[in-house]
């Protein structure tokens, strides 16, 4: 609701605007009063009505001068304690009005007030409106009076249309504004109810908080700024009677308005980094050396730690989110190690030398936290290992329309060309097909295939292709025999395999 100063200044106001409103009012009311002036009792009657609304009408124009002289009006302390809303029955009573006429005003004034006609809708249906809703108004005025008060009402209602336009297309322009404004409004509160909430520890949990609040603050003031801070339709009235430019509204508010939204972002954007630091403090509350940490791990699981509190410490959520992943391979890598160890002293002898050669680099990587390597390498492991029982022979792929050998290159790059000879996997007993588990050079994919790609260098490629009519339909190039973990080669082969060419 909006306010206005003390009642001395609502007297006063009220005897000015009522003096105003005389002036324009007198001829329209001289004649009416003329009009019925030779009719006996009646007459008089509708004399006491006629002086009732022009009270009344005086009134209403009164409180709508009111609210645009008004409504910026600087209140000091003093003041502040004695307002009172602008439309209340107290204020139409400091302007001298009986309380029946107090009825009857705000009987108009309650749809005046409110009052904004389409622009697509005839004035006279608007005012048919109006009068419609004031009943009231002429329920306490005499009959002959009725006429009169109505006539009256027409006048300052044509005000009321035409001031109802102009505050419809100021809304229409304003209101996107301070809309966007109330909303901006109320996700700052929600986002500095929760950066409120974030504890001191972790320390950098605690500053991206701060920080969160800081764009909080800058937010609030850009908003402290506005013209139309509000989309509240009383509200942005009173802004309108102050700034009746809408244009200008706009091109004042709507560059604090994106400068508040983009401390909302950063704001949120902090909050949200805020929460992350506090997971990783949660996980990691406590550094101390696992008891099960294996004594070649532990220096670094304290290296690794320590790049933790310092990161939890900055709240730097890249530098926390590689120590999390480092102390998560040491926990794993340290729980591995004795399952492998033990199950490469249950391979056969020569098994269990290949076995260790294979996993001779693992400690490194996962000392070093080469996660990607080290998880490869143990799948690898897992993979060899369950083929141990297994005897099986590569043969080429060079029997009558078979192509043995492929050469690869990424397509649109320098990146050398690779070379691969095909061959088929077979049980070396049965002859049957046998599946292969192999990681796919080219996609990374771990896949079990029957037909595969072994890498080998040019030279050797070049030696194949040269003696392949001499060589026999599918001959072995190489093999596993059952105990082994790795298979051997008759030919020099690289470690790349692909399933696809």
């Amino acid at each position: 609701m909006l306010r206005f100063a003390p009642s001395r200044t609502a007297r006063t106001g009220t005897a000015r605007f009522r003096a105003l409103i005389h002036s324009r009012v007198t001829a329209t009311v001289g004649e009416l009063t003329s009009t019925v002036s030779g009719q006996g009792a009646p007459a008089r009657a509708a004399g006491t009505g006629l002086q009732r609304a022009h009270r009344i009408v005086a009134l209403i124009c009164a409180a709508i001068e009111r609210e645009v002289e008004l409504s910026a009006l600087p209140l000091d302390a003093d003041e502040a304690t004695a307002q009172a809303d602008l439309l209340s029955r107290a204020g139409y009573a400091d302007g001298g009005m009986p309380t029946q006429d107090v009825r009857a005003a705000m009987a108009v004034m309650a749809h005046a007030k409110g009052l904004v006609i389409p622009r697509a809708l005839p004035a006279w249906q608007g005012l048919r409106r109006l009068l419609a809703d004031s009943a009231r108004f002429s329920r306490v005025i005499t009959r002959g009076g009725a006429a009169i008060a109505l006539a009256l009402v027409l006048i300052v209602s044509l005000a009321v249309v035409r001031r109802g336009h102009d505050f419809a297309a100021w809304t229409a322009t304003v209101g996107p504004v301070a809309a966007e404004a109330t909303d901006i409004e109320q996700n700052l509160n929600l986002v500095a109810t929760s950066a409120g909430s974030v504890a001191a520890f972790p320390a950098g949990s605690y500053a991206h908080a701060q920080a969160s609040l800081r764009d909080i603050s800058a937010a609030q003031s850009a908003l402290s700024g506005l013209f139309a801070s509000s989309a509240d339709p009383i509200l942005l009235h009173d802004v309108a009677a102050g700034h009746p430019d809408a244009g200008a509204v706009v091109a004042h508010d709507g560059p604090l308005v994106a400068s508040a939204r983009q401390h909302l972002q950063a704001a949120r954007s902090e909050l949200t980094l805020a929460h992350e630091v506090k997971a990783y403090g949660q996980k990691w509350s406590t550094l101390a050396t696992p008891p099960t940490m294996p004594s070649d791990l532990a220096v670094a699981w304290a290296s690794a730690a320590a790049q933790m509190s310092s990161a939890l410490a900055a709240g730097d959520v890249t530098a926390l989110s590689r120590a999390d992943k480092h102390l998560d391979l040491l926990i794993k890598g340290g729980e591995q190690e004795t399952t492998v160890a033990d199950q490469v002293r249950a391979l056969p002898g020569v098994a269990a030398s290949q076995a260790a050669s294979l996993l001779a680099p693992l400690n490194g990587m996962i000392a070093a936290g080469d996660q990607e390597g080290a998880l490869t390498l143990l799948a690898r492991w897992d993979a060899l290992r369950a083929q141990v029982p297994v005897s099986y022979e590569f043969h080429l792929l060079n029997g009558a329309g078979q192509h043995p050998g492929a050469v690869r290159q990424l397509a649109g790059t320098s990146a050398p060309k690779r070379y691969y000879l095909l061959v088929k996997v077979v049980d070396s007993t049965t002859g049957a097909p046998v599946g292969l588990p192999v990681i796919d050079a080219e996609s990374g994919a771990a896949t079990t295939a029957q037909l595969v790609g072994l890498e080998v260098s040019a030279e050797v490629f070049a030696a194949v292709q040269a003696d392949l009519p001499n060589l026999p339909a599918n001959v072995a190039i190489g093999g596993k025999v059952a105990g082994d973990l790795l298979p051997t080669f008759g030919v020099t082969v690289l470690p790349g395999r692909i399933t696809h060419w």
